[in-house]
């Protein structure tokens, strides 16, 4: 009964957050942005590549209850421009995108928030712009390096081999290729369902997304694919050096095994590290009051 009650009283917090919609132009793109609350300012990362804020909503506007939120879709993704070209999608870009967000709100310093691929995007910005950081969250990241990765690899190759034959059989229909919004997100909900610790939870993931913007998400997870991954990387040396206060939550049920985190904890200095049992990729969806109850007392720490 307790945890209800807590699952309830997040729910209607959230449902008390109201976010404004604005745009921040860069020199040739414009993002697409949600903000609100009052507080010490927060910018809040989307996972992908190619998806959007919208998945983490509206969970995360509980976030605004105490402080100044910022959301933003990255280049190509959802609502904001950008050319679909490896000269526009790369992590050069995404980098001064951020600082673009960040300078149009005004925020000297905020808390940078990111989840998934946003979080490996987080730690590239904490690596490049230390100076513009309050404090770092990284929520079930994407993995530090390429040798890590490859333990995702190995996880997802695992959970999606008895849905593959389904899940190729629906790209290759003329829907998908024409980027037809159910056919994307009847897609996307077998792969996710695998993300979540009880799979029926998918549902509650807000797909949404226009036939353009799936398309592109398509060929932006080819672009980063082709920059980061086949070359390979490796943040570990960087996340050494790191002297931000950071939080990483991860899910014990994620498709990205629990070392991985551990490993980025080792890693960071000033880190700590929060493992959510019975929990996969979205711990915002699955357990919102563990979720909270972590993330609030960090980031409201002076």
């Amino acid at each position: 009964m307790l945890r209800f009650l807590l699952s309830l009283l997040v729910f209607i917090s959230l449902t008390a957050s109201e976010l404004k919609e604005t745009y921040v132009k860069t020199d040739e793109t414009s993002l697409f942005c949600r903000f609100g609350g009052k507080g010490s300012p927060i910018i809040v990362i989307h996972g992908g590549p190619g998806l959007t804020q919208d998945y983490l909503l509206p969970y995360m506007a509980k976030l605004a209850d105490n402080h100044e939120v910022v959301f933003y879709n990255q280049r190509g993704c959802g609502e904001s421009t950008g050319e679909i070209s490896s000269s526009s999608i790369n992590v050069a870009n995404f980098m001064k995108d951020l600082e673009a967000v960040q300078n149009a709100f005004g925020f000297k310093k905020a808390t940078i928030i990111g989840h998934s691929w946003g979080g490996f995007l987080a730690m590239k910005y904490a690596i490049t712009h230390p100076e513009r950081i309050d404090k770092l969250v990284l929520i079930t990241s994407m993995a530090h390096s390429s040798d890590s990765y490859k333990l995702v690899d190995a996880s997802w190759n695992r959970n999606m081999a008895p849905y593959i034959n389904e899940l190729n059989a629906i790209s290759d229909t003329i829907a998908f290729k024409e980027g037809d919004p159910d056919t994307h997100i009847r897609y996307y909900q077998i792969i996710f369902a695998t993300y979540f610790h009880n799979p029926q939870d998918v549902s509650k993931l807000q797909l949404s997304m226009s036939s353009s913007a799936f398309l592109n998400a398509k060929e932006e997870q080819r672009l980063f694919k082709q920059e980061v991954r086949e070359p390979g990387y490796d943040l570990s040396d960087d996340l050494k050096k790191l002297n931000l206060p950071t939080l990483i939550i991860h899910g014990s049920s994620d498709i990205t095994p629990p070392s991985v985190a551990e490993e980025m904890h080792r890693l960071i200095p000033q880190s700590t590290y929060v493992l959510l049992k019975d929990c996969g990729h979205f711990p915002y969806i699955e357990k919102p009051a563990e979720f909270f109850n972590t993330i609030s007392p960090f980031i409201n720490d002076v």
